[in-house]
């Protein structure tokens, strides 16, 4: 993890605005998305804050920060969830 920026969550969004995750600051992966897509971009950092505690609820941790910030509701799982989910609508006929 990088030193100058250890211990941050950070809230990324697409260029609209319109999807969103988050992650822990210098790892890859992100811990939720509101996207059931796994190819979704998410451009920019929109929000950070201070990472406090060991055990998170990401998708709630997620779905709160985007209606305390945006006041819209989304439905946030994992991104392993998301990788199941887009496996699955990749194999439906």
């Amino acid at each position: 993890m990088n030193r100058c920026c250890a211990g941050m969550v950070e809230l990324w969004a697409n260029e609209q605005e319109t999807e969103f995750g988050i992650k822990v600051s210098g790892e890859q992966d992100f811990k939720a998305i509101t996207s059931r897509h796994t190819g979704i971009m998410f451009e920019r950092i929109v929000d950070s804050s201070a990472l406090q505690g060991e055990s998170y609820d990401w998708p709630y941790a997620l779905d709160h920060w985007v209606y305390s910030r945006y006041s819209r509701e989304v439905s946030s799982i994992t991104r392993q969830a998301a990788a199941m989910c887009h496996t699955e609508l990749l194999a439906s006929p």
